[in-house]
């Protein structure tokens, strides 16, 4: 009964963590790794399992458990950096963000042969708010005729443009449930996670822009011609389903070497997506043209359907080997099957494929003495969207493949309870395209620092 109340409080000190701009979005399937020893380890974990991560990673593992185990990680600072370059007229945009989440909880109870658990994990959460404002100078003008919807191109003074782009955006996947596992000897057992699925996302992206230019007309006055465009677009996604993970784990060779073997699909059972776009312009000129006089023009569209997304397969295999009793060797390879998706873009509803994904995984684990372990890793996380830039133009979206390198300490407070540190950064180039400056696509850095903190009692 002790144990299932440390548990409830662990789980609402997750909960409450606060949210603030983390690293995390819908084209990454690694963006967070939880767990103490498989963070430390670069998520080489599905051969090792053998903890309370295990009901995240491979509910086969904690067969082996021998005693009941909660443990709680928290991602307690995390710092990342975006630049795109290119971005409207060669300009160079950064979105730099701090943030906090609770990221895992989980606990283990024996249950006559087998072993019963429960955990929450939160795999991804991003919440970003971006304001960039800058100034520039164009050759060129667009202008509707007169009592029609036909804009025309014509080649005046330069237009000084003075403009701001404002990006809301938050994204966040919830699984919880609980895991069954059972030995059929000391060598194999299976293990089944069946996890609630829930997502959110909400995103909007706003371009205000102030573009004029002032044409002399041969005397001591002259004409101020404006445009005061807008531009908005927004999208709010909901999903509802299940996540099962079914776990097989093979030991042999005295228990040093041991396989492990994941299967895990998303089924979603309710989503709704609404998307909203408007486009707003608004002209005025100290002309007496009625061609630019106090004239406007805008236009909007706005969807919202319950189409449900078919997420990919995920396919786990690893390895792990203990050569000797104070290291660990552990290497993982991850399978996401490619899928189909539909968005919104240009004015229209496109689908494109997801790539197949195969990121990789590698860690070590050192006991230094009784009571301190030291792991490092290094692992990939690579993005699910087209690379071409013609995919990405037209579907408004990135592609950056990340690289990763992580480390971590932990040490034994007594038999039962130990606490984790840890670090990691992430790194990678790639394209991107910003839905408001579609005409381009931009290059794309990204780096991100996170530190881990976690306990397990």
């Amino acid at each position: 009964m002790r144990a299932f109340k440390n548990l409830l409080i662990l789980a609402c000190l997750m909960c409450i963590q606060p949210i603030s701009v983390l690293n995390a979005d819908d084209t990454h399937f690694n963006s967070t790794i939880l767990g103490e020893r498989a963070f430390g380890m670069g998520g080489a974990f599905t051969a090792v399992s053998d903890n309370a991560a295990g009901l995240y990673y491979n509910p086969a593992g904690i067969a082996w458990t021998e005693e009941s185990l909660i443990s709680s990680s928290v991602q307690i600072m995390e710092i990342s950096n975006k630049t795109y370059k290119g971005f409207y007229n060669d300009q160079t945009f950064n979105k730099s963000s701090f943030g906090i989440i609770g990221a895992y909880t989980g606990y283990i109870k024996s249950l006559n042969k087998g072993k019963i658990g429960f955990s929450i994990a939160i795999p991804h959460a991003t919440k970003e708010e971006v304001k960039h404002e800058w100034q520039h100078t164009q050759g060129w003008a667009y202008q509707m005729e007169d009592g029609t919807d036909d804009w025309t191109f014509f080649n005046n003074e330069p237009f000084n443009s003075e403009a701001i782009l404002e990006i809301d955006y938050e994204y966040d996947v919830y699984n919880f449930g609980p895991t069954y596992s059972l030995s059929f000897s000391n060598n194999f057992a299976i293990g089944l996670t069946l996890y609630a699925h829930y997502k959110k996302m909400r995103e909007i992206q706003t371009i205000i822009k102030d573009a004029y230019y002032v044409k002399e007309n041969g005397s001591d006055e002259s004409i101020r011609y404006e445009n005061n465009y807008r531009e908005n677009y927004s999208r709010n996604l909901t999903e509802t389903g299940i996540r099962p993970i079914l776990g097989i784990m093979y030991r042999c060779f005295d228990q040093k070497l041991s396989l492990g073997f994941t299967f895990s699909q998303t089924y979603l059972l309710d989503a709704e997506d609404e998307y909203r776009e408007l486009v707003a312009i608004f002209r005025t000129s100290s002309d007496s043209d009625p061609l630019w006089r106090n004239s406007s023009y805008d236009t909007h569209y706005s969807q919202k359907k319950n189409t449900k997304r078919v997420y990919p397969v995920n396919l786990k295999g690893g390895i792990a080997f203990k050569p000797k009793d104070t290291l660990l060797l552990s290497c993982d390879l991850s399978y996401f099957s490619g899928s189909e998706r539909r968005v919104f873009s240009k004015g229209m509803n496109r689908n494109y494929d997801d790539k197949s994904v195969l990121n990789v995984a590698l860690g070590a684990e050192f006991q230094i003495s009784p009571n301190y372990a030291a792991r490092c890793g290094l692992f990939t996380d690579l993005a699910n969207t087209p690379s071409g830039d013609r995919d990405l133009y037209w579907i408004e979206t990135e592609h950056v493949d990340l690289y990763g390198i992580s480390a971590s300490i932990t040490r034994k407070t007594d038999a039962k309870n130990d606490i984790t540190l840890g670090m990691s950064y992430r790194f990678g180039d790639g394209k991107a395209v910003i839905r408001v400056d579609p005409e381009l696509v931009q290059d794309v850095r990204q780096s991100v620092y996170t530190v881990f903190l976690s306990a397990t009692i």
